[in-house]
C-alpha cells in the first residue's frame, strides 16, 4: 500500500469487529467524515478484521454480482502476490464490495438504491453481517438494555412497542440501543451484544439524529431474552425456549431489510437463535403503553 495516496484514514470498532477505513480521493472522504459524525472512531490499535478501502469505482457493464474483473485502476493498491481472478464482487441496494478470501483487504463503494432514498450516513452493512456470522453471530431487529452488567434484548414486531418500552427506562439502566443490536458467542455459553444506530433513523436524515457519538464499540454479556406484547395491565413471565426461538429467527432477517434480503444465510441464523434461546432465560413481557414493568425486570430477568 502506497501511504501517500491515503488522503483520511479512521479506525471504526463495530462490537468484536475491528476496520481500518482508508480514502483515496474526495468522495471516499466524504464517506468517512459522515461516519465519523455519527459513529465514534479511534485508531485501531490490534490487527484489523478488515482494512476498507474506498475509491470511486466506475460503474460496469457485467451483470454477474458474484464474479467480475477486479478493476485495474485499484490494483497497484494491492501486494502483487494476489491475483485479480480471486477476487469476488457482491453487489446489494445499499453497497457494493470488491473482497477475496485471501486477503483481509476490501473495497467497498457505498450507495443507495434510489427507491430507498438519501441516507444520513453509510455504514459497511454487508461486511459487518458476513464477519460477524462467521464469528457465531447476527445482527438483530431489537432493543438493548443493560443493568448491573447484565443485558437484556427486547424483541418485538416493527411498531411492537421497543422504542416506547426502552425510552420509559429509569436512570439506572443503560439503554444501549432501541432498534438494533450486534450479537456475538463468548467463551462457550456466553453471549454479548453492542448497539447499532436505528434503521429508521439512517433513511431518514430530516430527523433529528438521537445518538450523537454512538460508541459501537459499547458491549454487554446477555442475560435474558423480553418478548414484548401490548395488554392492559404489567405481566412478566418466564417462557420456554420453543415459543422463544421462532421470534427471535425473524428479527435476525429484519435489519437492515435492503440487506438481509440478499444475503443467503438462514441455517447459521436459525443455528444461532436455537442456541441462544438454550443459553439464555425468556421472558414474555406483557405491558401497557408506558407501564412501569422496571422493578419487575430487575428483581427477576437480571
Amino acid at each position: 500500500m502506497i501511504e501517500n495516496d491515503i488522503k483520511q484514514s479512521i479506525g471504526l470498532q463495530i462490537g468484536p469487529l475491528y476496520y481500518q477505513m482508508n480514502a483515496y480521493d474526495g468522495w471516499g472522504v466524504d464517506v468517512i467524515e459522515q461516519i465519523s459524525a455519527h459513529v465514534a472512531c479511534k485508531k485501531v490499535q490490534c490487527k484489523p478484521d478488515r482494512i476498507i478501502h474506498l475509491s470511486h469505482l466506475p460503474e460496469e457493464d457485467s451483470g454477474d454480482t458474484t464474479q467480475a474483473s477486479f478493476p485495474d485502476r485499484l490494483w497497484p493498491q494491492i501486494s502483487d502476490e494476489l491475483n485479480p481472478s480471486d477476487w469476488q464482487r457482491h453487489n446489494s441496494r445499499l453497497d457494493t464490495v470488491w473482497f477475496s478470501t485471501q486477503t483481509m483487504h476490501t473495497f467497498w463503494k457505498p450507495e443507495t438504491d434510489p427507491v430507498i432514498g438519501p441516507v444520513r450516513f453509510h455504514l459497511p452493512w454487508g461486511l459487518i453481517i458476513d464477519d460477524i456470522i462467521a464469528r457465531g453471530g447476527g445482527l438483530i431487529h431489537g432493543g438493548l438494555a443493560c443493568f448491573n452488567e447484565a443485558g437484556l434484548l427486547f424483541l418485538a414486531p416493527p411498531s411492537g412497542g421497543k422504542s416506547t418500552t426502552l425510552s420509559t427506562a429509569p436512570s439506572n439502566w443503560q439503554v444501549l440501543s432501541d432498534d438494533a443490536a450486534l450479537i456475538w458467542p463468548e467463551n462457550g455459553k456466553e453471549w454479548h451484544a453492542s448497539p447499532l444506530p436505528a434503521w429508521g433513523n439512517i433513511i431518514n436524515p430530516e430527523v433529528n439524529w438521537r445518538y450523537p457519538g454512538m460508541k459501537l464499540d459499547c458491549y454487554c454479556r446477555l442475560k435474558g431474552l423480553i418478548l414484548i406484547e401490548k395488554a392492559s395491565e404489567v405481566q412478566l413471565l418466564p417462557t420456554s425456549p420453543i415459543n422463544v426461538v421462532a421470534k427471535l429467527y425473524r428479527s435476525f432477517n429484519e435489519y437492515p431489510a435492503a440487506i438481509m434480503g440478499s444475503r443467503k444465510q438462514w441455517e447459521p441464523l436459525f443455528r444461532m437463535a436455537a442456541q441462544m434461546v438454550r443459553d439464555l432465560s425468556g421472558w414474555n413481557l406483557s405491558l401497557p403503553r408506558h407501564g412501569d414493568v422496571w422493578p419487575l425486570l430487575a428483581k427477576e430477568a437480571v
